[in-house]
């Protein structure tokens, strides 16, 4: 028992929560914060569609034109613009370049993946496989599902527990149609950001 407690009461405790500017966040003022958070969430999830259908747009100008997918000096020139733009506003930069690094991937992915479609029209989807570092949830597992997930075709995945396994694996029957992935750390880094 609590020492100071008076013995025979009930006490009923309410925590008080603060923002930075003094306001009550408690029950129906967190209830309040928490649905315009939702709100802001399902407005990103929209802004996102929107982007994707242009960059479908930029997809469909470059297919025209041959113009190659991934434009690096475009990358870095929007990334800079949006640092410091996020700066501007109090984001960090990390933080920034962490978000538009996986949009600017999910667009050269799908535009990746419209033009592997347009190529191969009428074709029959071919089978992926691909032999990767350790058991599913692995680091590699993960870089083989993130890569390929907007592929055509189907992904035989073939996990193996070392690089000699892998090596058999593609110097086998498989050879002319598997991917051989080698990750380290590095490809940690490239999935963490």
């Amino acid at each position: 028992m609590h020492e100071n407690l008076p013995t025979g009461r009930f006490f009923f405790s309410r925590i008080f929560l603060y923002d930075k500017h003094g306001n009550d966040m408690s029950d129906n003022a967190l209830d309040t914060v928490r649905e315009r958070i939702t709100a802001l969430d399902s407005e990103l999830l929209t802004l996102l569609s929107e982007r994707r259908k242009l960059t479908n747009e930029v997809a469909e100008t470059k297919i025209k034109h041959h113009i190659p997918v991934r434009d690096q000096k475009r990358e870095e020139q929007l990334l800079v613009r949006l640092i410091k733009e996020g700066q501007n506003i109090g984001l960090d930069p990390h933080y920034v370049t962490q978000i538009f690094h996986v949009i600017i991937e999910d667009s050269v992915l799908n535009q990746q993946a419209m033009l592997a479609e347009r190529a191969n029209p009428g074709s029959t989807l071919p089978l992926n496989r691909v032999a990767f570092l350790g058991d599913k949830g692995s680091y590699s597992y993960l870089a083989t599902q993130k890569y390929f997930s907007r592929r055509p075709g189907e992904l035989l995945e073939i996990g193996c527990q070392s690089f000699a396994e892998i090596i058999h694996k593609v110097e086998s029957e498989l050879s002319k149609t598997t991917l051989l992935i080698y990750l380290t750390k590095i490809m940690h880094l490239f999935l963490k950001g």
